[in-house]
Parts: C-alpha cells; sequence; structure tokens
C-alpha cells in the first residue's frame, strides 16, 4: 500500500476538479489502484492515529504538532468534514496564543472548504465570524484584548478542541443502558501494581536485556523465556510485560529481538512490535503484553529487546473519568474471580462520510483483576447492537491464553476493540465473558 501514492492522486484529482472532492471520487482513485478493503482499513488505522495525535497536542496547547497530524489526516482523509473543522479551529487557537493574523487566513481557507462538503454548516460560519471580528478588533487596535480572547476559546469550545478533546474523533459515550449512570467505583489504588514473576527458563540460561531510551520510563518484565532444542531445530519463546513507567503516552514501539550467543554473535534476529496504532495507546501505568516463537540456533545466551520506534505526546495531567462497563458472563465464574472493566474512549464512525464508506467502531477498555484468582486464560467478545435492540456484529479477543503472561491479582490490562461498521445505525454493545480458567 503506497500511501504517498494515494495522495498525489487525491491531489491531481481535486486540483482537476477545482472543488472538494466526494466519497465517489475517492472510490474511483481506490479502484483504479487496486486497493482491498484491507488496504482501506490501513488507512483508517493511520488517520485515527494522526488524529489521536493531534488531540494529545492540543490538550498541551502544541499548535504547531497539532496542526502537523491534523494536515497528514486530512491528506488521507480529504472528504472528512470534522477534520477541516479540526484544522480551521486549531489554526483559531493558534491565532489565541501568537495573534498571528496568517492563522486566521488559514482559518478562512478551511472553514470555506468545510462549506463546499456540507453548505449548512454552522460551526464554519461561526468560525468565519469569529475571524472576522478578530480582524476588525485589530483594526481598532484592540488585538490583544480579552474579548477576542474570550472569541477564540468559545469556538474551541464550539468546534470541541477547548475540551481537550475533539467531538469528531472521541464523541461523547455511546447511549448504554446502565454504565452512564453508575457511580465509578475504583477497587484498587490509582496506581495498580503489576506483579512481575520468575523467568522460566532452560537450564542454559538466557539473559534478558532491554535496550530503551533512558528517559522513556519504559519497563521490561519478563515472564516466560526459553529455548527449545529439538533435532528439527532450535525455538525460542517468550512472553512479557511491557510496562509504562513514565509520563508520556505512547502509540507506537518498535523494534527488534536480537539472540547472541556466548561470543557475542547474533545467532537469530526479529522485528518486535512492541505497540502499534491498532492496539491503541499506552498511558502512564499501562502494560502491553508482548510474546512470540522466533527460529533459532543452539547456545542462546542473551536476549536482548531493542525498542527502536517510539512515537509519543506527553501525557495530559487528568484523563477523563473511567466508565463501568458491566461484564456479561456467559460461563460459570469461577471461584473467587473478580473482574472490574471500563470503557478508556469510543470512536464511533459513520459509512456514510468514511473513506469509501468503511467506518469503524474503534474502543479502548481497561480490565483489572480485583479478585483472588489468578487467570491464565480470558477470552471476551464484545458484541455492537443497533438501534433496533438487534446484534449488528461482534468480535472475539483473548486477553489471556497459554502464550502470554497470565493475569495475577492486582494486575490490569488495556484490551482493545476495532470492527468495520457497514450501517449508520449504531446504539451500544455490549462486553460478554466465554472463557475464564
Amino acid at each position: 500500500m503506497d500511501l504517498r501514492a494515494y495522495i498525489d492522486e487525491l491531489e491531481k484529482a481535486r486540483e482537476r476538479k477545482r472543488a472538494a472532492l466526494s466519497p465517489e471520487d475517492l472510490r474511483e482513485i481506490i479502484t483504479e489502484l487496486g486497493w482491498t478493503d484491507a488496504d482501506l482499513a490501513g488507512i483508517e488505522v493511520e488517520v485515527q492515529a494522526h488524529l489521536e495525535r493531534a488531540r494529545n497536542y492540543v490538550t498541551h496547547s502544541l499548535w504547531d504538532n497539532a496542526l502537523s497530524e491534523l494536515r497528514k489526516a486530512s491528506a488521507l482523509a480529504p472528504t472528512r468534514l470534522a477534520i477541516w473543522t479540526d484544522l480551521a479551529s486549531a489554526h483559531f487557537g493558534r491565532f489565541q496564543a501568537t495573534n498571528d493574523f496568517s492563522d486566521l487566513d488559514a482559518v478562512e481557507e478551511y472553514a470555506n472548504r468545510c462549506l463546499e462538503l456540507e453548505p449548512g454548516h454552522h460551526t464554519s460560519y461561526a468560525l468565519l465570524a469569529g475571524a472576522e471580528k478578530a480582524r476588525k478588533a485589530e483594526t481598532k487596535g484592540s488585538t490583544g484584548g480579552t474579548g477576542i480572547r474570550l472569541l477564540a476559546v468559545g469556538l474551541l469550545l464550539l468546534a470541541g478542541i477547548g475540551a481537550g478533546m475533539y467531538v469528531a474523533i472521541s464523541p461523547d459515550p455511546m447511549p448504554d443502558k446502565s454504565p452512564g449512570t453508575e457511580t465509578v467505583v475504583h477497587h484498587l489504588p490509582k496506581d495498580v501494581k503489576q506483579v512481575g514473576g520468575p523467568v522460566v527458563s532452560d537450564t542454559a540460561k538466557v539473559e534478558v536485556q532491554f535496550d530503551v531510551d533512558s528517559t522513556s520510563g519504559l519497563e521490561l518484565v519478563p515472564k516466560r523465556v526459553t529455548q527449545n532444542d529439538y533435532d528439527s531445530g532450535s525455538f525460542f519463546v517468550y512472553s512479557a510485560l511491557l510496562k509504562n513507567a513514565g509520563k508520556n503516552e505512547f502509540t507506537k514501539l518498535k523494534g527488534r529481538l536480537e539472540l547472541v550467543g556466548e561470543d557475542g554473535a547474533n545467532l537469530a534476529v526479529s522485528t518486535v512490535t512492541f505497540l502499534d496504532t491498532h492496539n491503541g495507546t499506552m498511558r502512564p501505568g499501562d502494560v502491553q503484553v508482548i510474546s512470540s516463537t522466533v527460529k533459532s540456533q543452539p547456545g542462546v545466551k542473551l536476549a536482548r529487546f531493542k525498542v527502536e520506534v517510539l512515537d509519543f505526546v506527553p501525557a495530559p495531567p487528568e484523563y477523563p473519568a473511567l466508565i463501568p462497563v458491566p461484564l456479561i458472563w456467559d460461563i460459570p465464574r469461577p471461584p473467587s474471580t473478580r473482574l472490574d472493566f471500563f470503557e478508556r474512549k469510543t470512536t464511533v464512525g459513520n459509512p456514510k462520510d468514511a473513506i469509501a464508506g468503511l467506518a469503524f467502531f474503534k474502543t479502548e477498555w481497561e480490565l483489572r483483576n480485583v479478585g483472588e484468582q489468578t487467570l491464565r486464560s480470558l477470552k471476551l467478545e464484545y458484541r455492537l447492537i443497533d438501534t433496533n435492540d438487534k446484534v449488528i456484529d461482534s468480535a472475539t479477543i483473548m486477553v489471556a491464553y497459554s502464550a502470554t503472561p497470565e493475569i495475577s491479582p492486582g494486575e490490569s490490562r488495556v484490551v482493545f476493540g476495532i470492527k468495520q461498521l457497514k450501517v449508520d445505525n449504531f446504539a451500544r454493545y455490549e462486553i460478554h465473558v466465554i472463557e475464564a480458567e
């Protein structure tokens, strides 16, 4: 999938049309490129990653960074009205901070682009009116006045950015039958202690080394490390917990694993995706599970994990309150097992305005083991339900299984779900426990 070719074709099409592109234009370009639904899903993941980073930059008033991310998102999704609105609003935010009137030019450009897509878009008219009032205030010599600053804040709130969250990116929690009205009860302390555990290895001990920027705050807790030598070949098996003990929120962590022999030579090298955009974000205190089997050679003495790609933004001072989500047990609940489940954030797309009609339900949850039972396997199913109370779609999530670390009492896991939405009447979801041991 060549994103550069895609963006180039979009720019050429807009130049030919001399107007905003329509979803039909996108479908035509995608067909010409021979792309599949999987390619489109990849584009959507990239768009959401840019929007997520933009949201965090706005939280910290890092306007240049936010605008850079929004431009990248708009290049991939030029028919999405909300992104152009966010661009106009972010330029107004930067104008408020710098009084650079070139930002007002950008506000007008992007607001007018919104009106090309939707002539009755009220937020765009408000942005245009705000830019005009700011210019008049400059003419009267009151550029830095409180009135303009309040106007800017008001417009940002109207567009959804001033509150530290994009309305178009992360809407209010979806209507549900119970979670929205429940009192949030945290059974664990704010800083959940992540239990480590012994490293399991063969008789020829394998040392584990973790190479990462010392300022990142990332810590690796090995749970199982084994070197298995057979007549047919050697295999290195590992599972570990990657903990974010720093102050940043990570969106992508990639690197490699080097398996080193006694003489210091690499016996095998494998790429490792510690965290990718489809895994959601990694907040301070979060834990990410990594596990895999690597074809190796006999004599491995050292497993060196290296993080080479770190995409992150500073974490906000605090996050929105977690929303309790009831777990529906489809199986008998094991003795002494108690789980708390929370929604962190949810994005619900609409096929009517998504790229080529490809929209997604995307959610991050947090699961906490607040009982006395260690869970070696945990399988969940989330079901998407429409306004007629019928199941639209469903998907299963293996939170823990034989190849991953168990979930001990006091531990938590971030659970992520993404599912394509083919209808526009999504209403709510349910979480079912279908396996727990």
